[in-house]
């Protein structure tokens, strides 16, 4: 990058810091404890961000009066702010295409335009946790564009899913993982009054696999709208390419997203990011009891001693290539890298 960019961004970001930024979390609590999710997520938001925050939580009346309380305490003591929003009602015929495994709260972001009055939104969904200072995503120039995103490497790596979202239409390079979204809510409401609409409209007739992302995707990319490209620190997923059962400091300056095995379910390294910030919310009483229920990995000791022998890793990691692909391939993987990066870059085009 050059000098000059680099000036930009510190210059974006010392202003990130002298105004307050705006994180959005969306859901509803009809379990009653949903609400300790997007409460640990806010936590870690708190914690690791310089600049002063502006919270707005997009929810129902499932969540109750002591719960925006909980909120409410959490800002203060960071000094930051949190302010509510109660959403429309939903059509049951949209709900219907809606899972259970991602509730109707998962919509709620699409209100966004209408119910919060601000330029810019950073939109997270409740399974994350920051360990990063999201002003280095303010900083990132949006001015033209209506959403930024990181693509969906997760999507990438399963040549079946890829061939069922590329029969559907979606191009791929461009299909971003909807858990964090950088918004221009200023374009969205002057340039695509119809976004909300149009989304909700497309679920009533249609049965998603990932029903929220996948319209979000379909609506952007049918309308050739262009999307700012985030890197992938803004949206790690936990759960691919045994992300899950890394060393504690590979998790440092990122958005971990909990994509497969909840951290709240399943016991893993990278799950421990997720306690050290439920920690700072609930009591040791209430920790030791959400851990006792965690399911057990089956090969966690396995994990383990990979974590605490990285030699070993590399050995194990190898032979996994070895097997998959071939000794002959896997030499030359190892004597040309450029090589390796440029077939995992390509890889999704075998789905076409």
């Amino acid at each position: 990058m050059t000098e000059q960019g680099d000036t930009t961004i510190n210059q974006s970001i010392n202003q990130s810091i002298n105004q307050s930024i705006n994180v959005c979390l969306c859901f509803t609590d009809s379990s009653g404890s949903y609400y300790r999710h997007p409460l640990v997520a806010l936590c870690s938001v708190f914690e690791n961000t310089k600049a002063r925050v502006r919270a707005h939580i997009l929810c129902d009346a499932s969540l109750s009066e002591p719960k925006r309380e909980a909120f409410a305490a959490l800002a203060k003591r960071y000094g930051q702010e949190v302010l509510f929003y109660d959403v429309p009602v939903i059509d049951r015929n949209v709900l219907a295409n809606v899972p259970s495994a991602f509730g109707k709260g998962s919509l709620y972001r699409l209100f966004l335009p209408e119910l919060v009055q601000e330029a810019r939104v950073l939109y997270l969904d409740c399974d994350v946790i920051c360990t990063m200072d999201i002003c280095d995503i303010f900083a990132i120039n949006i001015d033209k564009l209506p959403v930024a995103g990181v693509v969906d490497v997760g999507q990438l790596n399963d040549i079946e899913t890829l061939r069922r979202q590329k029969k559907l239409g979606f191009n791929m390079d461009i299909y971003i993982n909807s858990g964090v979204m950088l918004y221009n809510l200023d374009m969205l409401r002057k340039e695509y009054p119809d976004y909300a609409e149009a989304v909700l409209a497309d679920l009533r007739e249609k049965q998603y696999k990932y029903p929220d992302q996948d319209a979000l995707n379909f609506y952007f990319q049918k309308k050739g709208i262009n999307i700012a490209v985030l890197p992938e620190s803004c949206n790690f997923l936990i759960g691919i390419k045994g992300r899950a059962w890394r060393a504690p400091s590979e998790y440092a300056g990122k958005i971990l997203h909990y994509v497969c095995g909840k951290a709240w379910e399943e016991s893993s390294s990278a799950a421990m990011e997720y306690w050290k910030y439920y920690s700072l919310v609930f009591s040791s009483q209430e920790i030791f009891a959400g851990m006792a229920r965690l399911r057990q990995h089956k090969y966690m000791h396995l994990y383990g001693f990979l974590l605490r022998n990285p030699w070993v890793r590399r050995i194990v990691g190898r032979a996994w290539q070895v097997e998959q692909e071939g000794i002959g391939e896997t030499l030359l993987d190892r004597l040309f890298p450029r090589r390796r990066k440029q077939k995992n870059k390509e890889r999704h085009k075998v789905a076409s």
